[in-house]
């Protein structure tokens, strides 16, 4: 399946379009351009031309750029119901757990906040799919891990260095895997853009 993943929630703004074998990619800083989607997203579908068009579209929900946030978010809603395309929609956080986690671990993603306080959640993957065990909230690190153990990842755990954030790239690789896995698309008038507690 092609889909066209959107990801503008971090300093990178990324659209790929990909069908697990062939991928268009273009990337931008997010401030760029006036910062929104359609510039990249015109891109790619030229680089891809006519024969490619997407069948599904995926897109970051954050936490993250608010404002990027919701541009990507607009831009994906209109653009999947336009074309009447199923939308696959994940936080971040889904991304990295999915990337990271092995089958059935919990995993504690943390990426900075505002301040001294950082985003963190709780996730498991099951049967390759990241499963939330807690929400996305806004705290300090030493109230970011629970008292159970887990393996802490994103850009403020301890080795931090070893993980990026995702892009659309890796948001595309989440919703193929849900896609085959038959996990359905998210409905459109229900998709908000994650704001941490």
């Amino acid at each position: 399946m092609r889909i066209l993943g959107i990801s503008f929630s971090g300093a990178e703004a990324s659209v790929v379009l990909s069908d697990g074998v062939r991928s268009f990619e273009a990337r931008m800083e997010r401030n760029a351009a006036g910062g929104t989607p359609g510039p990249l997203v015109a891109q790619v579908l030229d680089q891809a031309g006519v024969a490619a068009a997407p069948e599904a579209v995926a897109v970051a929900l954050g936490p993250g750029s608010y404002t990027g946030i919701r541009m990507a978010l607009s831009f994906a809603k209109t653009f999947a119901l336009v074309r009447g395309l199923p939308l696959y929609a994940f936080s971040d956080h889904a991304v990295l757990a999915a990337l990271h986690g092995k089958p059935e671990e919990t995993l504690c993603v943390q990426h900075g906040g505002h301040g001294a306080k950082l985003y963190c959640s709780l996730w498991r993957v099951v049967e390759g799919l990241p499963q939330m065990v807690q929400a996305p909230r806004l705290c300090l690190p030493a109230e970011c891990a629970p008292d159970i153990a887990v393996r802490c990842i994103g850009d403020r755990a301890h080795g931090a260095s070893t993980y990026r954030w995702p892009d659309a790239s890796n948001l595309v690789q989440l919703a193929q895997r849900a896609a085959a896995c038959g996990s359905g698309p998210a409905d459109l008038l229900c998709v908000e853009p994650v704001l941490p507690a």
